[in-house]
């Protein structure tokens, strides 16, 4: 468990996407990971869908990348 760079695409929020924070995810992350990459994210909850979303481009160095993928996989 822990916290995942995650960015909105445009247009969606937590309010657009009918999120609460009482769901539980599912993140999919490729081994092949890039800053900026779409990923899919999958919810549970009263309703289950997937949304894509957006890796955070904070994440640009490949130090840093590598330091999340480790914790990833």
């Amino acid at each position: 468990m822990g916290i995942i760079p995650l960015q909105f695409l445009p247009g969606q929020s937590a309010g657009a996407l009918g999120l609460t924070g009482a769901e539980r995810y599912s993140i999919h992350v490729p081994a092949d990971l890039v800053p900026g990459q779409r990923i899919t994210v999958e919810v549970f909850g009263e309703k289950s869908w997937k949304f894509p979303m957006k890796w955070g481009k904070i994440i640009s160095s490949g130090n840093t990348l590598g330091y999340w993928q480790y914790f990833l996989f």
